[in-house]
């Protein structure tokens, strides 16, 4: 299929069950002409959240390096669920790589507060946690 024609499937959802969180999935294709579109996503969620743009760049750079790995897949699944504290970041699945686990975590956590790697029956889905640190407004003299 040619990547102009791929469809990429967006759901916006605020969750009923957690009341205070919204949320958003976006299965996108694996290709590389895509991730811009990942990066897009998530700036755009993570600005309307608050966050400074120094943490929306650093998410975002994240989030471009784990669209780099290998997928399990043609598509991946990128969740974003903010909350009152912090922002979420799911992005899955990817082919299982147990002998890098340690370096990825360490890159990640240099870029975002916590990242965690899980397994699962579909492969390696990587959580991403960005605490809120929204800017504050001086006051005038």
């Amino acid at each position: 299929m040619n990547p102009a024609s791929e469809p990429i499937d967006v759901c916006w959802d605020t969750p009923g069950e957690a009341v205070g969180e919204a949320a958003v999935e976006l299965e996108l294709p694996a290709s590389a002409p895509y991730h811009a579109v990942g990066r897009l996503v998530v700036g755009g969620v993570a600005h309307r959240a608050g966050i400074q743009v120094e943490t929306i760049e650093d998410l975002q750079l994240a989030v471009e390096a784990l669209l780099c790995r290998r997928p399990v897949t043609p598509s991946l699944t990128l969740e974003l669920t903010e909350s009152e504290l912090e922002l979420r970041v799911r992005l899955g699945p990817f082919a299982p790589a147990p002998d890098d686990r340690d370096r990825v975590s360490r890159m990640l956590s240099s870029l975002v507060d916590e990242a965690v790697m899980q397994d699962g029956t579909d492969g390696d889905w990587i959580v991403l946690n960005t605490m809120h640190r929204r800017a504050v407004a001086r006051e005038s003299p």
